[in-house]
């Protein structure tokens, strides 16, 4: 997909009429800015939010503290970051929902107070579209597991994601394939 390569401090690309753009929160408005989504988990130190002008700060889309302290912006773990923080990402799809939403309705900026323009949440949440493609076109389905007391839940699942050999994290859960054979899905 073109742009959507670490390089430039402003990136765009496209994902089926989607245009997505990151860049530095510290960075002059644009008029091609569009929706601006400010997705640290922290206020960025040192801007009003009159000069950041965010239209939506998703702190949830932000990566977790211990991912973020993990990854400190070493190149090297750059690819583990990404499969971990889209791991996070797939935890909470509401938010996806408002990116992939606001994405539909216009040009968005995702916007970081990171000083490296090249690896962060940033670049990499918009480099997940294929995986916000994914989620947003998925059959969500709710499996409620039978138990006695506190052992019952219910699990929501997009299970044509579910890969055999997976595992699920839930009480009493093992690999998706021993799941799905034992509930006949």
């Amino acid at each position: 997909m073109p742009g959507s390569w670490p390089g430039s401090t402003r990136k765009t690309g496209s994902v089926k009429g989607m245009i997505i753009r990151t860049k530095r929160v510290y960075d002059p408005v644009g008029d091609g800015d569009g929706t601006r989504i400010l997705v640290d988990r922290i206020w960025p130190r040192g801007m009003t939010r009159e000069k950041a002008q965010v239209d939506l700060w998703l702190k949830e889309a932000a990566p977790g503290t211990a991912l973020r302290k993990w990854f400190a912006h070493d190149p090297p773990k750059w690819d583990e970051f990404k499969t971990r923080y889209f791991s996070e990402l797939d935890a909470v799809p509401e938010t996806v929902r408002k990116i992939l939403d606001s994405a539909s309705d216009g040009p968005i900026t995702l916007l970081f107070s990171s000083r490296d323009t090249r690896l962060n949440q940033a670049v990499a949440l918009k480099e997940f579209p294929e995986n916000l493609d994914r989620v947003a076109k998925s059959p969500i389905r709710d499996l409620t597991l039978p138990g006695k007391g506190k052992t019952s839940f219910s699990l929501s699942s997009r299970i044509k994601d579910l890969q055999p050999g997976s595992l699920i994290r839930a009480p009493r859960a093992g690999r998706v394939d021993d799941f799905l054979r034992s509930h006949q899905l």
